[in-house]
Formats: structure tokens, sequence, C-alpha cells
């Protein structure tokens, strides 16, 4: 009986201490895949181009930050992004992203293609900005910057681009720029997925909603149990079909782990008993999720068909069953670069010498048009030396031949009729003829213009002036002496100026007129035609008007 008791305590005892080992493994399990990496993502949409507007970016942008949030990741969203803002989240991302396991970059908007390098558009870009390619290269944002970002971090990264619509450009650039996206060459540890295949432009989608791409995209993420592989294959097949073969997104490059944006959650499995035979402990055997597991990658890294692919089945796999084709592969590959290599570099010489010499004969015609229109600066130069000249001679002539009528006539008569419109009328003594008026009294000669001279001047300028003065073909006019001054200014009676507008003389000012009487060279006498006309000392600095006079020979 006691035995029995006691075989009956050994059996319980073992049997409870078998269920904590199974419980303690459980909790273990669950602790382990409740271990999720940490996530982040740069999701972009630009729209509002000035040039170029695209409908729905930013609705594809929102969808896109909603789902990956609920997936677990952290999302720096931007939306219409200029160039400094675009850079801004750039470098934001790629500082913040060393501090996680998994990456993601989102861009919805315009994408164009140079030279093979894609370029994302910030939407302060302006068509009238642009000359050729370039000045593309100066404003917009190069995706190796992401890029190079992105693999400096160390994680597994997932690039998404949405940027394969029509390029708004391609008027301007078409030397250089080609439609849709390039193909890049994909660093280890990273996933492409484009909209559509390089070289083709995908649609922007119906007024107010998702592009077709986002919908689709957004639709296989928030499906559990997909691994990355099977989402972009599954989005490819679904836009390819939605769009009659018109748009066919593709993907490159394989991570260095499994990823699933929505895991299956393992259900902890029911704790069995022991029975009493003994655990035989199971022969080790490849599964044949492990082969399928093994099959997809390997179709993925032909796919890809890049080195770096190759490397990293190898790492995955080790001993897998395309070991050898891999390596093989990795050597050909290696050997086709080399020669590309060599390739680009002959092409790029050829390049930055065709640009030498282009800049160079740009150079020559600058200099060229440059010295043909000093050229002709100078041909006009002369030309108008040469006119001024024949002007100088043909006046010094008219006055020549009028100072030999004059002489020849012994009178003055001729040469007044000469100028004269017609004799208006004689008063005090004065003869009014169409541009001057003549004393026949003093026989003095003064102009009817009381302001000829236009302008202020100080007493020698003003001599100097009216010894130069040519005026209706004479050339010996001076500055009056003040008793001249006084004689013309008592013709005109208590108020000369008043009277003087009145006669027929012009702008005769109610102000001082410089004589040619001087005192120590600092003071001139000046006569105001104003109240009777009186004689004030002034400076010789502040002369107000100049009324030239000459002597009729």
């Amino acid at each position: 009986m006691h035995r029995i008791f006691f075989l009956l305590l050994v059996c319980l005892l073992t049997a409870i201490s078998v269920v904590n080992a199974a419980e303690e493994r459980s909790i273990s399990i669950r602790k382990k895949g409740a271990s999720v990496e940490r996530r982040l993502a740069l999701v972009i949409g630009n729209g509002s181009y000035p040039d170029a507007p695209l409908k729905n970016p930013i609705n594809d942008v929102d969808a896109m930050a909603k789902s990956l949030r609920e997936t677990g990741f952290d999302v720096i969203t931007r939306k219409n992004a200029d160039r400094k803002n675009m850079f801004s989240a750039i470098k934001e991302f790629g500082q913040k992203l060393k501090k996680y396991d998994v990456g993601l970059f989102y861009y919805a908007g315009h994408g164009v293609q140079i030279d093979s390098a894609n370029f994302f558009l910030p939407v302060d870009l302006r068509s009238s900005d642009l000359q050729d390619g370039d000045d593309l290269r100066r404003d917009a944002v190069p995706l190796n910057e992401l890029m190079d970002r992105m693999r400096d971090s160390g994680t597994n990264n997932i690039v998404i681009l949405d940027a394969c619509r029509d390029n708004p450009f391609m008027a301007k650039l078409s030397r250089s720029a080609t439609r849709g996206l390039a193909k890049v060459v994909t660093p280890a540890s990273t996933s492409i997925l484009y909209s559509t295949d390089p070289g083709n432009t995908a649609s922007d989608g119906s007024s107010g909603e998702n592009g077709v791409f986002t919908i689709r995209l957004v639709e296989s993420i928030q499906k559990e149990g997909l691994e990355l592989v099977d989402v972009m294959r599954e989005v490819s097949v679904a836009v390819n079909r939605d769009t009659n073969g018109a748009q066919r997104p593709v993907f490159d490059g394989v991570l260095s782990s499994k990823f699933y944006f929505k895991a299956v959650e393992p259900s902890p499995s029911p704790i069995a008993l022991p029975a009493a035979s003994p655990i035989v402990p199971p022969t080790p055997s490849v599964s044949a999720d492990s082969q399928a597991i093994e099959l997809r990658y390997w179709e993925s890294a032909e796919r890809t068909n890049t080195i770096s692919a190759y490397k990293a089945y190898l790492k995955k796999f080790p001993a897998g069953d395309f070991v050898d084709v891999a390596v093989e592969k990795i050597q050909i590959l290696e050997q086709a670069k080399s020669r590309t290599d060599v390739a680009a570099k002959a092409e790029l010489a050829r390049k930055e010498q065709e640009t030498a010499e282009q800049s160079r004969l740009a150079k020559e015609r600058i200099d060229q048009e440059r010295r043909l229109k000093e050229i002709e600066a100078k041909a006009l130069q002369a030309e108008e030396r040469a006119r001024l000249i024949e002007e100088r001679v043909n006046k010094s002539n008219r006055n020549f031949e009028l100072q030999a009528k004059a002489v020849e006539a012994n009178t003055v008569s001729p040469m007044l009729n000469f100028y004269k419109k017609d004799f208006e009328y004689e008063s005090n003594g004065l003869e009014y003829y169409k541009d001057v008026v003549v004393d026949t009294k003093t026989n003095l000669m003064w102009p009817r213009n009381g302001d000829i001279a236009e302008k202020k001047m100080e007493k020698d300028d003003a001599r100097v002036w009216a010894e130069k003065l040519n005026y209706v073909g004479f050339s010996d006019w001076r500055l009056p002496t003040i008793e001249e001054l006084e004689m013309l200014s008592k013709k005109g009676g208590r108020r000369p100026s008043a009277w003087f507008n009145s006669k027929g003389f012009r702008n005769v000012k109610d102000s001082s007129y410089a004589s040619s009487f001087e005192l120590n060279n600092m003071y001139t006498k000046t006569l105001d035609m104003y109240n009777g006309g009186s004689e004030k000392w002034i400076p010789k600095t502040k002369v107000n008007y100049v009324w030239p006079v000459r002597e009729v020979r």
C-alpha cells in the first residue's frame, strides 16, 4: 500500500515539473515573439507644383502614414516640401535611423532621371528656372542622398517610389532626361519597389482619390502574415491587372532577414503531459518550409541579378542548393562590372573633354561679340565726331558769309534783316527784331530773351560763357557794364521787368543781373530789375542772372 502511494506521488511530482518546464518554455517563446524590431519611416508627398500640379500625392502620403503607424512604424511626414525642407527631412531621417532596426522611405510626386541618375522634384522648382540638365541637378533632390544615409545606418531598408509620373520638364531637358525613373543598383539589405517598371510612367489616379499603386500597397500592408517579397509581388500583380497592363510595379533587392508588416502572432499550443514511453529526440531534417524560403530568396536574387543580392543569399544560406551557381554569378557580374567601369570612365572622360571644348567655344564666341560691339561703338563715336566737325565748319562758313556781307554794305541793316522775321516796332529808341533788340542811340544789341543762360552761375563762369556765346550768328557777346544795364532799365520806368515782358522781351526776371564791374575780385555789381533797377553788390559766387550785350558794328 505504501509502495503504491509512493509511486503515485513520484508520478505526480514528475508531471508537475514537466508542466512547469513547458510553461517556462512557453513564456520564453512569447517574450521573444513580443520583441518587435524598431521601425522608422520617412513619407514625402509633393503635389502643389506651379507648372505641373498632381492631384493625389497628399492623399497617398496620408494613407501610407496611417497604415505604417498601424504596423509599428514611427513616421516622419512632409507634404508639398520645397528643396530645403526635403533635404532637412532626409538629414533628420538619416540621423534617427541609426537607433532603429528597419527604415522605410516612401515618396509620391514628380521624379525624373538625368543621365541614369534619379531626382525628386521639390514644389518650389519652376520650369522658368531651368535651361538644361545642370540646372535641374542643382535645384532637385538626388535619390542617392537618401540611399547613402540609409546605407550608412546599417539597418534593413525599404524604399518605395511612386515618382514615375510623366516628367513636366522633358521639353527643356530632352537631351539628358528620360521618361520615368532609372533602375538603381540596390545596396545590400535593401529592397526597392517602383510604382512601374523603369523608363515608364505611372498614373496619378482620379481627382480626390489615391493612386492605384498606393491603394493596392496599403491593402497588402494591412494583411497579416505576408512577408515583404509577398507584399511586393501581390501589389505588382494587382496594379498590373487594374491598369490592363499599362502599369506594372517592379521590385528589386532582398533584406538580410525576413520582414513582415503584420506578422501572425503564434497561438500558444496546448501543453500535453509526457507519455510514459521515453522521449526520443527527433532526427534533424530539412523541412519543406525551409526549402521554400531558400527558393524564394534565390528567385529574388536572380530577378535582381546583382552582386549584393547573391552575396546576401550566400550569407543567409551558406550551405544552400544554389551556392555554386551564386558564386559563379558573382564572378560573372564582377567581371562585367570591371568592363563597365572602364567604359564608364572612358565615357566620362569623353564628356568632360566635350564640355571643356563647348566652354572654350562659348568663351571665344563671347569674346568675339564683345570685340565686335567695341568696334561698332568706336565707329559710332567716329561718325559723331565727324558730324560735329561738319556742323562747326558749316556754322563758321555761315558766320563768315554774314560778316562779309556786313563789311561789303558798310551798314548793319543787311545783317539784321537776315535775322529779323518782320520789323515789329520802335519804342524809346529800341528796334525789335526776331531774336534781338537794337538800341539805336547807343548802338547796343541785346538778346530779346533775358534768361538766355537758363541757369545761375558764378561770375567768372558767366564771363567765360558770354565770351564763348554764339547767338544769332554773332560771337562777340560780353557782360554789360553797370551803366549799360542802368540805361536799359531806365527805359522801362518804375517797374522795368514788367515793361520789358509786355514790350517784346521774354523772361526778364524780377531779380539781379550781373555786370562786368568787380570789386577786389570778390564782389560784382548787379542791377535789380525791380522798382526802378537798384544797384547792389553781391559775392561773385552768387550771380543770379546773365544778360549779354554786344556793339553793332
